[in-house]
């Protein structure tokens, strides 16, 4: 019995094709290897809730329990961007924008991005600064009250001052 070139492809092709659905259900699920034992979850809740913090959550708890049990999402809190039917997990940090609000547009006005009030959306336009670091910049500015010069960009990890010459020219603090 001889096997043809395009019974191997299309069995390739099949292969393939259950392979990347059976890694994409791996994330619409709770972990399979959690037991009775280790029945809960501990998830970094920040952003526009009432509450951040660290919660520990029962496990095959959803996003939406997350923010409840941090005190629900502020009114500036932009849940759009989330997926609040998803499954939490072990160790997951999950942030809620804020809303990009009217005095937040005037800063960009004047062309130039202020980084104090810039949502995640805004910072990923400028050069170098992809989702990780605008996340950084935000983080950042949340646990020190904000910047006070653009050279502070430069002590958030991952901040240089290479990065720091391509934008000095997009950014203010106000």
């Amino acid at each position: 019995m001889q096997i043809s070139i395009k019974e191997v492809l299309a069995v390739s092709i099949l292969a393939v094709m259950m392979a990347i659905v059976g890694t994409c259900n791996l994330r619409s699920a709770p972990p399979a290897e959690s037991t009775e034992a280790d029945a809960s979850v501990l998830v970094h809740v920040a952003g526009a809730v009432n509450n951040p913090g660290v919660y520990e959550l029962t496990y095959g708890a959803r996003v939406q329990d997350a923010l409840a049990a941090a005190g629900g999402i502020k009114s500036e809190g932009n849940a759009d961007t989330l997926n609040l039917a998803a499954y939490v997990f072990d160790g997951q940090k999950i942030y809620v924008p804020a809303l990009q609000r009217a005095e937040q547009t005037e800063s960009q006005t004047n062309g130039l991005i202020n980084i104090n009030v810039a949502n995640l959306s805004e910072l990923q336009t400028l050069p170098g600064i992809g989702p990780a670091i605008a996340e950084r910049i935000i983080t950042y500015r949340e646990q020190t009250g904000g910047f006070s010069s653009p050279e502070d960009i430069m002590n958030v990890d991952r901040i240089g001052p290479k990065t720091f010459e391509n934008i000095r020219s997009l950014i203010c603090v106000e």
